[in-house]
């Protein structure tokens, strides 16, 4: 399969999986659906707590680094190597700083991705529910198109017949009657 072919399954597979998704998520309760979304937006808060701890520990660790360092220096008078000690520290910290924020970008990035496949999906739930409205009207006019005429005659007499009686009994009864009658047929 080429390049070309094997990208336009993946997308139509991915547009499936996503209408699926989106239509299993419609098909929830309300209530369940706020627990689905509170539960989506749980795991970004810990990704993105995630992220800060690590800032946090990496922080820790260099000025755990630091402080071993000021004694070591301390303790054996080496002033000159405590500024590349230093250096070395900020560098450190420099780099988990930059690992942290590629952390949150990442996190991010990826609830913008979730949050537009939802919308791709809201929308194409939309659309289908939109298309089943258009059948079923569709269908409803053409079962009135084709029982209608065949129950004038019925519709009339029963209507003529509740006027006379101003009740709703007998009209039901006969209704029954004639429902049976037909499916008999």
């Amino acid at each position: 399969m080429s390049k070309g072919k094997g990208f336009l399954a993946g997308l139509l597979f991915s547009g499936v999986a996503a209408a699926a998704g989106y239509a299993y998520f419609k098909s929830l309760s309300p209530a369940e659906q706020e627990k689905l979304k509170a539960k989506v937006d749980d795991i970004v808060v810990d990704v993105r707590d995630k992220a800060v701890d690590y800032t946090y520990a990496a922080t820790d660790a260099v000025a755990s680094v630091r402080d071993r360092a000021d004694d070591f220096v301390a303790e054996k008078g080496l002033d000159g190597k405590v500024a590349d000690l230093k250096a070395q520290a900020d560098e450190k910290t420099a780099g988990l700083r930059a690992k942290a924020d590629e952390l949150k970008a990442q996190a991010d990035e990826k609830t913008a991705g979730l949050r537009a496949k939802a919308d791709d999906l809201k929308a194409q739930a939309q659309d289908l529910a939109d298309q089943a409205k258009s059948k079923a009207s569709e269908v409803k006019d053409q079962v009135r198109a084709k029982v209608a005429p065949e129950l004038e005659d019925e519709i009339l007499i029963l209507s003529w017949i509740q006027q006379r009686l101003h009740c709703q009994r007998p009209l039901k009864i006969w209704k029954n009657q004639l429902r049976l009658k037909k499916q008999s047929k």
